[in-house]
């Protein structure tokens, strides 16, 4: 009996282990294009729903308005529920979307900071929970949606990088 006891206090100390083990395995990680602007709308909303109050969504790449039919009906729309709904987000815009970055500066819960001007993207990339988007706003808006703990995590410390290199005016 007490070496069957010794055994269980054994098991019990490496249950731990392989719960977290187990977890890991289990974690999703995919991949998914969405096209056209009902693609973009179902990311962006499930952004919304998915967070809470609280949460941060870290954004760079972000430009300047433009005249996209999504810039000016569904991100206005997005931007004021995210706000309401408590929402963080720190946006790193590039050099050049100074005007569209003091409108954003100016919300609830939202910061602001501009890319060094030799660096420039046109794709505007979006990291959140354990995910990154990469939206493209052309004529056919298109995201890319990456869905993996490791990969946002690894999104987030280049994000950091570059909001500490960069400048809030």
């Amino acid at each position: 009996l007490d070496i069957l006891e010794e055994k269980k206090r054994e098991i019990e100390k490496l249950l731990p282990w392989l719960r977290t083990l187990k977890k890991k395995e289990t974690e999703e990680e995919k991949a998914t294009v969405y096209e056209g602007y009902k693609g973009v709308r179902s990311v962006y909303d499930n952004i919304i729903r998915t967070l809470k109050k609280g949460d941060e969504i870290l954004v760079f790449g972000a430009r300047g308005q433009d005249e996209s039919f999504m810039a000016k009906t569904y991100f206005k729309e997005y931007t004021k529920r995210r706000v309401a709904k408590g929402i963080k987000m720190k946006m790193l815009f590039n050099a050049d979307a100074k005007e569209t970055g003091k409108f954003y500066a100016k919300l609830e819960n939202t910061e602001v900071r501009y890319l060094p001007k030799n660096i420039k993207t046109p794709a505007a990339v979006d990291i959140y929970a354990n995910n990154v988007g990469i939206l493209m706003l052309k004529k056919k808006p298109i995201v890319f949606l990456i869905t993996s703990k490791e990969v946002a995590d690894s999104y987030r410390e280049f994000f950091k990088l570059l909001w500490e290199r960069s400048k809030a005016n």
